[in-house]
């Protein structure tokens, strides 16, 4: 029981239309992060897109810890995969309200804070199927002290917030889901991901090390340097 709880979920083998969707998501994906890269769009547009792709893929290619689905994805699955791209589609249709409002002076949507907490679960249970559990459980107990934290007494508590000004600055705003923390992992990482996984496949690595290895491979250090 223990490893189910403390080990990141199985990577599912798909095969036939299950795989065939999963490929044509994280092609799309590629391509999209290929476009972002030429074409830079609105960080928070940009942003919630990447984060759109990459979970709905993470949901149908990865259980549940604990479960053994290795070879299908539950109807569960599917639902929380369109829940990640409903999110993207949410953020694109209110793209524009968004970028143009005042950050913790304007007025948050009931929608707004439904999409804010369905991202907040998202982000958590995909990173626990992919990461295991313990950094999804400092990110709850993050979120546990921002909503309880006035509870604290001494330096340690800070003023109650409401739900509004909690959603507002991590959803809607540059600072909190989409900061610079997923800028990154959504542009200069996966960027570097995609050249090296291309290099991998296409032999163009094993090309560039072995011509590297015959010109400096008998210096120490060469093929390092």
């Amino acid at each position: 029981m223990l490893k189910f709880i403390t080990n990141p979920g199985l990577k599912r083998e798909l095969s036939g239309t299950t795989g065939t969707i999963k490929d044509t998501i994280s092609i799309s994906a590629a391509l999209y992060l290929i476009f972002a890269v030429l074409f830079y769009p609105e960080p928070i547009l940009h942003r919630s897109i990447a984060f759109g792709l990459f979970y709905s893929v993470i949901f149908i290619g990865y259980a549940s810890p604990g479960t053994k689905s290795g070879f299908r994805v539950p109807v569960a699955d599917w639902i929380l995969s369109a829940l990640s791209l409903g999110v993207s589609i949410y953020i694109g249709l209110n793209f524009e309200r968004i970028s143009s409002r005042l950050v913790f002076v304007d007025q948050v949507l009931a929608s707004d804070i439904v999409f804010g907490f369905l991202t907040i679960f998202l982000l958590v249970e995909g990173t626990r199927r992919v990461m295991g559990p313990w950094l999804p459980g400092l990110s709850l107990l993050a979120l546990a002290y921002i909503f309880w934290g006035h509870h604290i007494q001494g330096r340690f508590g800070h003023l109650k917030l409401s739900t509004e000004y909690i959603i507002d600055g991590m959803f809607l705003s540059n600072y909190g889901i989409w900061g610079s923390t997923l800028g990154i992992a959504a542009g200069k990482v996966m960027v570097f991901l995609l050249f090296g996984t291309l290099f991998k496949n296409t032999g163009a690595g094993d090309f560039l090390f072995a011509l590297v290895s015959r010109i400096t491979g008998r210096v120490k250090g060469g093929v390092g340097k």
